[in-house]
């Protein structure tokens, strides 16, 4: 009988020549495919040069992240033991390579399951909330599983004052990584002691304990939010949106299957490939269930891991779309409920499991990882003039505003907020959604006249309203109407858009101008 290519050292290979390869993969590409990032850079520029007299930045803007949810990443790549904001940003992004698969497979070694299993977390490396740049809740995932083998797989965690303690700490870290993260930890934490019944009384008291100092935190930083944009409101907005949308628009939220990989191709293809990955950690889970016959040890067996299976599940069922100035949320559960999905498939796998298992795995991750390298390498080809030359200003005073028409890679709107390099990499002023995000630590310190709101969907709205006139540069990307070297095809900005400016250079899809006239 063929040997069952399970070992110790097979495995760890394997494992460690994944992560090794994604490593590599992460710290080698120059700029990254994901559509938020280039905003998170531009804050964490910000809020470390914001007290430099070589820039601009203390008079159009205002930092304030004391006590504020979801500004770890800010915090870090500010942080000056770092060259620069994007070699931070890459360790960063790297430790969320690493931790990720990592604490999966601590977990599923928790659990007793089969380790090959954590090989699939490979598959969900470049989620949906990774793709879209949501880099903080990125971040928090594999905190959230960290959390859960710490504080949830060990019973016994939290019924002393100590384990206690140390689960509050972890939660306000949670919550400075992404706040909708540390919500879910005690949502999951809820579950697991409803299911554990009165043998758990001193477990419960120290999750009390715990949960005290993030609720008391998030209440005083609720209270003291006062955004005039948010109105209507969210307890309005979510009374509207619970009594008339959520039945309505239920049925979408089938999507869930499809949200994590579909950047990788346009159209149907992107939505097939994620398909075929997450069948691949649906599929597996499945089968084996269906092998089982004994319902009753099959619960036992499952019950460590079915706080967190329910949790995501009940978030992608029960959680809004959005809320005011706050988009895709129920959408970023899709990640833990596949690695819930993974946990529970390992510990279904029987114990010899069948000897193509490993091999397919194996398989489909390489396939993963092949996949998606060609994608960083294709974005960054594509861009391989977009540098810091290519933006380089006359001087760092000078203010720049974007007029993004082609702003799709592989039909995915990656280009959006790609005028924010210019904060990054010239430390000058650019109109950026930073200042708008709601709950963002950095705010327009300046007169909208001075520096205008950035209109990221000008493309698709059509919106422009002259608010850029007096800005000194223009960064486009797409062709010009009426442009002798327009490409074929090429979304095309509206020559009005431009009077008053002249090209100054231009490399592929991207150009930059200059505004004619002196500053008024």
């Amino acid at each position: 009988m063929p040997v069952v290519p399970n070992s110790n050292r097979v495995f760890a290979a394997v494992f460690l020549g994944l992560l090794l390869l994604h490593l590599v993969l992460i710290a080698t590409a120059r700029l990254y495919p994901f559509t938020d990032l280039p905003d998170h850079l531009a804050a964490a520029t910000i809020a470390r040069h914001i007290d430099e007299p070589s820039n601009q930045f203390n008079r159009y803007y205002a930092v304030n992240a004391l006590g504020k949810p979801n500004t770890l990443h800010l915090v870090f790549c500010s942080l000056t033991v770092f060259p620069s904001v994007e070699f931070a940003n890459r360790v960063f992004m790297l430790l969320y390579a690493a931790l990720l698969p990592l604490a999966t497979l601590a977990v599923i070694t928790r659990l007793g399951g089969n380790r090959w299993f954590s090989l699939l977390s490979f598959v969900l490396l470049y989620n949906c909330s990774v793709s879209w740049g949501f880099i903080g809740f990125a971040f928090a995932v594999p905190l959230v599983l960290i959390f859960y083998y710490l504080f949830i797989l060990d019973r016994r965690a939290l019924e002393s004052v100590s384990g206690a303690l140390f689960a509050a700490a972890f939660l306000l870290l949670i919550f400075f990584t992404h706040l909708l993260a540390a919500l879910f930890c005690i949502l999951v934490l809820c579950l697991a002691l409803l299911f554990r019944g009165a043998a758990s009384r001193r477990a419960a008291l120290g999750g009390l304990l715990a949960t005290i100092p993030l609720l008391a935190l998030t209440a005083l930083w609720w209270r003291g939010e006062t955004r005039d944009a948010a109105a209507p409101g969210t307890l309005p907005f979510l009374s509207n949106y619970y009594g008339t949308v959520y039945l309505q628009s239920f049925a979408a939220r089938r999507g869930i299957f499809v949200f994590d990989n579909y950047h990788l191709q346009a159209g149907a293809r992107g939505y097939a490939l994620a398909l075929v990955f997450s069948l691949a950690i649906i599929v597996p889970p499945a089968l084996f269930l269906l092998r089982r016959r004994a319902a009753r040890s099959l619960a036992t067996e499952l019950a460590p891991a079915l706080p967190l299976f329910l949790g995501s599940l009940l978030s992608v069922l029960v959680l809004p779309t959005e809320i005011p100035q706050q988009t895709v949320l129920y959408e970023r559960f899709s990640v833990l409920l596949l690695l819930s999905l993974i946990m529970c498939g390992s510990i279904l796998a029987p114990r010899t499991p069948p000897r193509l298992l490993p091999v397919a795995f194996t398989a489909l991750a390489a396939a993963h990882l092949v996949l998606w390298s060609e994608y960083f390498i294709s974005f960054n080809r594509e861009n391989s003039g977009f540098d810091k030359s290519f933006l380089e200003p006359a001087g760092r005073a000078e203010t720049l505003a974007g007029f993004i028409y082609d702003y799709t890679y592989r039909g995915r709107p990656t280009y959006i907020h790609f005028p924010s390099y210019y904060i990054v990499w010239e430390q000058s002023v650019a109109t950026a959604m930073i200042t708008d995000y709601r709950f963002g630590p950095v705010r327009r310190n300046v007169d909208r006249r001075l520096l205008p709101r950035y209109l990221e969907w000008v493309a698709r709205l059509g919106n422009y309203d002259g608010r850029y006139r007096d800005m000194d540069y223009l960064l486009v990307r797409g062709s010009v109407q009426g442009a002798a070297a327009s490409r074929s095809g090429a979304p095309e900005v509206p020559a009005e858009y431009l009077e008053g400016f002249q090209p100054v250079r231009a490399n592929g899809a991207w150009s930059l101008y200059r505004r004619a006239a002196p500053r008024p």
